[in-house]
């Protein structure tokens, strides 16, 4: 319709200019022209000049301007030529029309009006026009166009050029559509062509093909909106359109657009940019008449990416994006069906399919996502989020709809096999085999988000590998659903969520939840929770086991910034360890737990109350319990940060009998807690089972402390006493004590702990052995297995080389308990006792392994310390008093550091006129000798300096006097010589034994042990002792420490005879000098008759026989007596031809002279005692004489040989 009142106007002017033409003046033609121009517009028209040539049929209007006081348009010259003829006959024939100069400049303003906006609202108001006159232009030509769109509404202000407009137009109008045109322009660089053919103006039709080329889109992007999140940075469009329009049917046409490297840059840092490589719209059989538009076809094909560095291969590509619909109707007609498809990263695929209606604007499409790999979105998870995706699948069923205005979306969307990893954890932290969201009825209208129902299912594990071991939870169920939402909101939402977890518990939410304000009403329900999954996070805490489960009931009230909760819980069967199957354990068969008040605003906390309420109890790794009757802990006014202290209270029945309270506050700010702590009549007996005895216990604790606990430790002070303490059954405890008190308590833990005075009162203990070698005290005190003695256990003063003494360390342990080498020891607290005293105590030792027993006891023992500190400063002084055995003096003095470095202790002391005998069960069981009599005084001194040890022992035995209790010498095997005759070895003149035994030796040394080192250091003296003085009568062989012989030398005498040689009287004399220093020795004496003993008695039996022949025969010469003397005894035989050889042969012949022998034996014997009676004064009770000889003719020099036997 514009079009033809376009035509109209120029017909209009055209028939005012020849009709007034030929009388009119030009003014006229301006009036004509400008009136006619002004009632189209509007607008104010100026026209410079008009020259009208009617002779050469030609019109020029030059100057003209539309619009003032700015001209909106604009033509600098319009020339016409025309026909006269065909005007006379009601036809306007133009030849030529040519014009130059058109100029059309549109501005938008700053508020954004365009100046020509009332130009086309007056175009569009006026009423419909009639049909055009007849015309025919031959010729059209429009050179240097130009149309300037300068927009201020930008900043800075842009301007827009459409240049180099140039129109060829050729034979328009007539009875057949013979009109061609053709026109060219470059819109901002781009050309732009237009070409149409079969132009007919009556009525209106022609064939028109429009082409734009490589239009560049950057520098539309200031027009891209600011909410939209990215901006346009390149790209081009071409188009091609091919349209035919006949008045009479209307439209039709084809074509398509194309856009090519569009580029959309993001508006945040480091946010992707979407690259569009290719994107083509086609549009068929589009058609448009009776105001109806039809698309028999549009389709849209593209391949897309998102440049992004954090995804994979640094962008998400989408591959061959189809759009396609078809019969689509503007504004009436039923909806058309579309269809969507794209092949998205990592073999995904995206469909969908649906209906579109374009009037009113409505569209239904379901959408379908399959095999989505979740990692893609790996890098739009932030740096620094706590998970990352390391799998997952996503699929998707969802209905997208869009009705009036509204666009909605509903369906659902799975993630299978989702797994979440936490940087440093190996397993991932989350895994879904299968999570659901569903969505309905989340829609957007008008700038608002509306959500009717959002529903999450899915069955997680959550795994915390950085405790140890991992911590686990399995959900068998996990929901959580969101109801009337909306965003902005303008009321709270809906929220209920429910969870069940393996193998036991479950959870569920119910409430409330702005989503604008945040604010939030929420009941929480826990039921039947497992406690166990906490120990994963207590293996660094002094508890490392949890059982239990737990009951809970929760509100969470969030208001405009402030949370306030409030909950109520139960924990039944609790159990806490310091380590799994550690024993004692804590167990609480129901501990009640509420917080009341607890707020969270301005960065702030505050808790009105909080109370736990149970009847705790110590367990056992065998069962055993010790449970409270009742136990309240009770905090109130917590605050973070503190304004200042909290009061608590604690109060506690104890099992039996006594009650605990304690009351204080609790500083958070300054991380301390102050408590009075109130400890009354707390009986002892129901507390063995946690304490490290195996026996029954008795006695009641009482104690008053004032503790602090902070930062820097513990602070305690205070008193304590214990009455009637005792070990074991209460009709014969093996320990008691009948009061001990601590009074001065002064401990602040770890630094230092300190006690003014400490002080037990008539304490008793009594050590039992019992047969098996086990001390059955030892079993109540170190209850477990690895610490008892082993059955059958040696014990005792003499339990040979490997015995170890009572309390001596084991090889290789520090005897003050130090850590091994290697190991680094926990750093110790400072001790000080100002003064530890022991009053009336008394023990008694019986060993029941003896036969008899064996029984000692200590009494009226009194041991006081005093000045005991681990911190330099001096040694502590020691002293221990008491009576051994009912008449020994025990005392001991000297100084002691325990916590020095080095530890140093030095005493000295003396244990006078213990009775030998007591021992004899002892001396009996592993010497196989008893003491007759005897008493022993010993003073002892002893220097430990680190691990050196060097020490004395001063012992004196008086009136000693041993035998023999069985077959078996103990003594023997180990020493080599009798206990008799060790003892009268020893003895001195006035009958006493004495001794001194030193030791030494390294206590840290893996082969150490003070009972061996005592031992070894006591045998090394006996045995010089009794060795020394032998070694100047003879000899003493030994092997090792074990005296294998002893050898007295032997007085010798000249064969046959029993004269003491000078050389046996001066070893008489040595045996007599060995004799007067050991006055408890008896000495036998014995004859040995050798074989030149026997040849001296036969020769002196020959010589005899010879004499005799000679008194017998009257013979003089002894040479014939001994010649005679042979023929008689050796008759027949030949005769030596010596006299000397006579006598030999005569000698031979003789027999053993047996009694002569023995009558040689006793007159040796008694020529020995003889002269050690007479000559050396040795009484002659002391020397016994030995038996005869019991073989004759032994080897060796004739002798008398000493055997020393005890007295």
């Amino acid at each position: 319709m514009r079009r033809a009142r376009w035509w109209l106007a120029v017909a209009g002017v055209l028939l005012l200019l020849v009709g007034g033409g030929l009388a009119a003046s030009p003014a006229l033609v301006r009036w004509a022209v400008a009136s006619r121009v002004r009632a189209l517009t509007g607008a104010p028209v100026a026209i410079a000049d008009v020259d009208v040539d009617l002779p050469a049929r030609r019109v020029v209007l030059a100057g003209v301007r539309v619009g003032a006081p700015r001209p909106l348009a604009g033509v600098e010259r319009v020339e016409a030529r025309l026909r006269l003829g065909p005007l006379l006959r009601g036809r306007l024939h133009l030849e030529a029309v040519r014009l130059a100069g058109v100029r059309v400049h549109v501005v938008r303003a700053a508020d954004g009006t365009v100046d020509a906006a009332r130009v086309l609202a007056h175009l569009r108001a006026l009423p419909p026009a009639t049909a055009p006159p007849a015309l025919q232009l031959d010729r059209l030509e429009l050179r240097d166009g130009a149309l300037v769109v300068e927009d201020r509404a930008l900043v800075p202000a842009r301007m827009w050029r459409a240049e180099g407009l140039r129109v060829d137009a050729r034979d328009l109008g007539g009875p057949e559509a013979r009109g061609t045109a053709e026109a060219t322009l470059a819109l901002a660089g781009a050309p732009v062509t237009v070409r149409a053919r079969a132009i007919g103006l009556v009525p209106l039709r022609a064939h028109v093909e429009l082409a734009i080329a490589g239009l560049d889109l950057a520098q539309f992007a200031p027009y891209v909106p600011e909410r939209w999140p990215g901006r346009l940075r390149g790209g081009r469009l071409t188009s091609r359109y091919a349209l035919d329009y006949d008045a009479r049917t209307g439209l039709r046409a084809d074509g398509e657009t194309r856009l090519d490297a569009l580029a959309v840059a993001p508006r945040q840092a480091h946010a992707p940019q979407l690259v569009v490589p290719r994107v083509a719209v086609r549009a068929t059989e589009v058609t448009a008449a009776a105001g109806v538009w039809r698309v028999g076809r549009l389709s849209v094909d593209a391949e897309a990416a998102l440049h992004d560095a954090r995804a994979p291969g640094g962008r998400w590509e989408v591959r061959d994006l189809r759009l396609s619909a078809e019969g689509v109707r503007y504004p009436t007609g039923p909806p058309a069906p579309v269809t969507l498809a794209a092949a998205l990263p990592a073999g995904a695929r995206l469909t969908g399919a649906g209906r579109l209606a374009l009037a009113p604007l409505a569209a239904e499409v379901a959408l379908t996502l399959r095999d989505l790999d979740a990692r893609l979105a790996r890098g739009l998870v932030p740096r620094q989020a706590p998970v990352a995706l390391d799998r997952g699948r996503v699929h998707a069923d969802l209905t997208v709809r869009l009705a009036a205005g509204t666009v909605e979306l509903g369906g659902d969307v799975i993630l299978a096999d989702l797994a979440l990893g936490r940087r440093g954890q190996r397993e991932p932290v989350v895994t879904h085999p299968r999570l659901t969201a569903s969505l309905a009825g989340l829609a957007y209208r008008d700038g608002r988000w509306t959500l009717a129902r959002l529903h999450l299912a899915g069955a997680p594990t959550v795994v915390d590998a950085r405790v140890d071991p991992p911590a686990r939870v399995a959900f068998a169920a996990l929901a959580l659903t969101l109801e009337d939402a909306a965003w902005p909101s303008v009321a709270p939402a809906r929220v209920t969520g429910r969870a069940r977890l393996r193998p036991t518990g479950e959870a569920t939410l119910t409430g409330r939840f702005d989503l604008g304000t945040l604010d939030a009403d929420v009941r929480l329900t826990a039921r039947g929770l497992d406690l166990t999954r906490l120990a994963p996070y207590l293996a660094r805490a002094p508890l490392a086991r949890v059982e239990g489960r737990a009951d809970a009931e929760a509100t969470l009230v969030h208001r405009g910034g402030r949370v306030e909760l409030h909950a109520r819980g139960t924990l039944a069967d609790l159990g806490l360890s310091a380590a799994a199957g550690a024993s004692p354990a804590l167990a609480d068969r129901r501990l009640r737990v509420a917080v009341d008040g607890l707020v969270v605003e301005d960065g702030r906390v505050e808790v009105r109350r909080v109370q736990l309420r149970g009847a705790p109890a110590l367990v056992t790794a065998d069962g055993e319990r010790v449970a409270l009757a009742d136990a309240e802990v009770l905090a109130e006014r917590l605050a973070w940060p503190a304004r200042g202290p909290s009061p608590v209270t604690l109060r506690a029945a104890l099992p039996e009998a006594g009650t605990l309270a304690a009351r204080g506050r609790l500083d958070l700010r300054a991380g301390t807690v102050d408590l009075a702590l109130d400890l009354t009549d707390a009986a002892l007996g129901p507390w063995r089972p946690v304490l490290p005895v195996d026996a029954p216990i008795g006695g009641s604790v009482s104690a008053a402390l004032a503790l602090r606990a902070g930062a820097d430790g513990l602070h305690v002070r205070g008193r304590a006493e214990g009455r009637e303490l005792r070990l074991g059954p209460p009709e014969a405890p093996p320990m008691s004590v009948a009061r001990l008190e601590a009074v001065g308590i002064d401990a602040r833990w770890p630094a230092r702990v300190a006690v003014g005075h400490v002080r037990v009162e008539r304490p008793a203990v009594q050590i039992v052995r019992d047969p098996s070698g086990e001390f059955p005290l030892l079993r109540m005190l170190r209850p477990g297995p690895d610490a008892r003695p082993t059955p059958g256990a040696r014990a005792g003063p003499a339990a040979g080389a490997g015995a170890r003494a009572a309390g001596d360390p084991a090889v290789g342990a520090d005897p003050r308990g130090r850590a091994p080498a290697g190991s680094t020891p926990p750093a110790r607290p400072a001790v000080a006792v100002e003064r530890l005293e022991v009053i009336e105590g008394e023990g008694r030792f019986i060993d029941r392994s003896t036969r008899p027993f064996y029984s000692e006891e200590v009494t009226r023992l009194a041991i006081g310390l005093t000045g005991l500190r681990s911190e330099p400063g001096g040694p502590a002084d020691l002293a221990i008093d008491g009576i051994v055995g009912g008449q020994a003096a025990l005392t001991l003095r000297g100084v002691v550091a325990p916590f020095g470095r080095p530890f140093f202790l030095e005493v000295e002391g003396e244990l006078r006129d213990f009775a030998v005998p007591r021992t004899n069960p002892y001396l009996r069981r592993f010497l196989a000798w008893i003491a007759r009599s005897g008493e022993l005084t010993t003073r002892l001194h002893y220097r430990i300096v680190g691990d050196e040890l060097a020490g004395t022992n001063q012992i004196v035995v008086e009136r000693l006097a041993v035998e023999r209790a069985a077959e078996r010498d103990e003594v023997g095997r180990l020493l080599g010589l009798p206990l008799a005759l060790i003892v009268a070895l020893l003895k001195n003149p006035q009958g006493e034994i004495r001794l001194e035994v030193p030791v030494a030796g390294r206590l840290g040394a893996p082969e150490f042990s003070f009972g061996d080192a005592f031992l070894t250091a006591l045998r090394n003296v006996v045995v010089g002792l009794v060795t020394a003085p032998l070694r100047l009568i003879g000899r003493v062989v030994q092997r090792g420490e074990t005296v294998e012989e002893v050898q007295v030398d032997p007085v010798e005498f000249a064969p046959g005879a029993a004269t003491v040689s000078p050389e046996a009287a001066r070893q008489l004399q040595r045996v007599a000098d060995f004799l007067r220093a050991s006055p408890a020795i008896v000495l036998e004496l014995r004859a040995a008759v050798t074989e030149a003993d026997l040849a001296a008695l036969r020769r002196q039996a020959a010589l005899a026989r010879v004499q005799e022949v000679r008194r017998r025969l009257g013979l003089d010469e002894f040479d014939a007596a001994a010649r005679a003397a042979f023929r008689e005894r050796l008759p027949g035989r030949p005769l030596p031809p010596r006299a000397d050889e006579v006598l030999a042969a005569l000698a031979e012949a003789e027999p053993v002279p047996a009694e002569a022998a023995e009558a040689l034996a006793r007159r040796r014997v008694e020529a020995a005692r003889r002269t050690l009676v007479e000559a050396a004064g040795i009484e002659a009770e002391r020397l016994v004489a030995g038996p005869p000889p019991a073989a004759l003719g032994v080897p060796g020099p004739p002798r008398v040989e000493f055997t020393i036997q005890p007295g």
